[in-house]
């Protein structure tokens, strides 16, 4: 996947410009992996699993990439690892930092491109046991190339892991997404401005706008979701044993109990671990 470089700066740049204090607020309002509390659950079994694995050799380092609001940077710190946050929002990062206050001198929060600071942590030497994207690969148009770049910084026993993209839209099916369809036109309607989301609904569906401004910071909507079977393979081609947790999400609650109870699937994370055999040899 060959990204041109402009267009992962427009879109970063679309990010920085769009999360807002206003539209900082609203996510914390509607992402589901916040508000639901079985996502919440998985999501901190999964943290717990991932911080377990990496404590067998030491306190982790753990580099938080899209920090956003700080929903993974506080579990870590809470578990007593050191975080560096990255985002390029600093309306985010100001939530971040008052929201893990407490841990001030285990936080370093870094308001940058991820992929510019990616490339200065590598002429810095610096390592990581943990690089976390939570809810973040879907606003980049090159989360491979990231990956890529992320390789070098993660240690001997490395670990990345990821929550909250969409599944490979053509990898979803039929009935899941008229299902989630059908949940998300009621959710709409107590949300306000319910004519305009429906019709960035609409759009998106047929086709993101390039001049927009909200539809370059959901880049998926380009594409064809995020690719959970490409970052599985360039995990597995760098050396690391990748797990892809397919579940489903949905802003409705009770789309979301439904859906969990009938078993969809519309959602993934990620945890790739390097495989010892490749670390050593």
């Amino acid at each position: 996947m060959e990204i041109d470089e402009k267009v992962s700066k427009t879109a970063a740049s679309a990010n920085a410009a769009f999360y807002n204090s206003e539209n900082t607020e609203k996510y914390l309002e509607v992402a589901p992996h916040i508000k639901h509390p079985s996502l919440r659950n998985m999501y901190n079994e999964l943290i717990g699993e991932v911080y377990q694995a990496a404590s067998q050799v030491g306190n982790p380092r753990i580099l938080d990439i899209g920090a956003g609001e700080g929903s993974a940077t506080l579990p870590f710190l809470q578990l007593g690892g050191e975080v560096t946050a990255i985002d390029i929002s600093p309306n985010m990062l100001e939530v971040l930092r008052s929201k893990c206050d407490a841990y001030g001198p285990h936080l370093e929060t870094i308001c940058a491109d991820v992929f510019d600071v990616l490339e200065s942590l590598k002429v810095q030497n610096r390592h990581f046991d943990i690089a976390v994207a939570d809810s973040f690969l879907h606003h980049l148009p090159d989360y491979i190339g990231m990956i890529r770049k992320l390789d070098p910084l993660l240690s001997e026993n490395g670990q990345f892991f990821s929550f909250q993209d969409p599944l490979r839209f053509d990898s979803v099916g039929r009935f899941t997404k008229a299902f989630g369809n059908l949940t998300y036109y009621p959710w709409r309607v107590f949300q306000g401005d319910v004519l305009g989301g429906v019709r960035r609904h609409m759009r998106r569906r047929h086709g993101a706008d390039p001049e927009n401004l909200e539809d370059n910071t959901e880049y998926h909507y380009f594409r064809n979701g995020v690719d959970q079977d490409a970052i599985h393979d360039q995990f597995e081609e760098l050396g690391f044993d990748c797990r892809v947790i397919s579940y489903f999400s949905s802003q409705s609650a009770i789309g979301q109990r439904i859906g969990e109870a009938i078993g969809l699937k519309c959602t993934f994370a990620i945890i790739a671990r390097r495989n010892e055999r490749r670390a050593s040899s």
